[in-house]
């Protein structure tokens, strides 16, 4: 398993949502994780993968 971490060494996963967003801002991430995702989260991502999908006209 890989971690993302910051140029400190700060974990992403341990980050608040604002400095996820600046820590991550610009490197292509798409959301936050938290360490142990759920199902819930799972679905919140495939949901994020969708929305860019019909943005871009593409299906899956």
């Amino acid at each position: 398993m890989k971690v993302a971490v910051t140029s400190s060494g700060k974990n992403l996963d341990s980050l608040s949502p604002h400095d996820f967003h600046e820590a991550s801002e610009g490197l292509g991430i798409l959301m936050q994780l938290p360490p142990a995702p759920e199902k819930l989260d799972a679905e919140k991502l495939l949901k994020h993968l969708k929305t860019i999908l019909i943005l871009t006209r593409k299906t899956i």
